[in-house]
This record gives C-alpha cells, sequence and structure tokens, in this order.
C-alpha cells in the first residue's frame, strides 16, 4: 500500500510567493520603486517557456556577423599598433562595419 501511495501522481506544489521568499522579490514590489514596474505584457512575456518577440538570425546572418567580427579584430589590432586613438578607432570601426555589411542593405 505504501509503495502505490509515492508512485500516484500529485498534484504539483504552488511556487512560493516573493514574500515567502525574499531573494525573489522584485525591486518594483517595494513603495519606494513601484515606478519602475514593467508593463503587464512585458513581464508575460518573461514566462518561461514563453516565445521570444525578436526573431531569430538567419544562419548565413549569424555567419557574416562572426566574419565581420574576426575581420574587425585584425583591423582594429593593425590600426592599434599604428597609434590609432580610441575615438579614431571607433569611427574607423563604424566606416568598416558600414562597408562589411553593405551587400546585406542592398
Amino acid at each position: 500500500m505504501e509503495e502505490q501511495a509515492l508512485s500516484t501522481p500529485t498534484a504539483t506544489p504552488p511556487l512560493p510567493t516573493s514574500a515567502q521568499v525574499p531573494e525573489l522579490t522584485q525591486p518594483w514590489e517595494l513603495p519606494q520603486y513601484a515606478h519602475l514596474k514593467p508593463a503587464d505584457e512585458v513581464l508575460a512575456s518573461m514566462v518561461p517557456g514563453a516565445r521570444s518577440a525578436a526573431p531569430t538570425a538567419k544562419p548565413e546572418h549569424l555567419q557574416k556577423q562572426n566574419d565581420f567580427f574576426v575581420a574587425w579584430n585584425k583591423e582594429a589590432t593593425a590600426l592599434r599598433k599604428a597609434g590609432v586613438t580610441q575615438e579614431a578607432l571607433e569611427v574607423e570601426r563604424a566606416l568598416f562595419k558600414e562597408k562589411f555589411f553593405a551587400d546585406l542593405s542592398e
């Protein structure tokens, strides 16, 4: 009889609330931070298993992005060795990125 009682499916116990587990308290649950609470739709989208609103990137775009990072790291290393400042490096990166991804925007 004991074995049967252990093997029968039982209802899942309810999840503890943030009042029961202080580590689960969100900042907006505190009165002084109530204005930080995200919209209900945003909170609902964060539920585990909920589908992400962002579409997944195509594999060829991911590969192109990876190729960009590799190429830019080589270019940036050469520019740094040439003594280019950080501000100029940021401008160069923007130009490099624009040229590199020009075929995707066409």
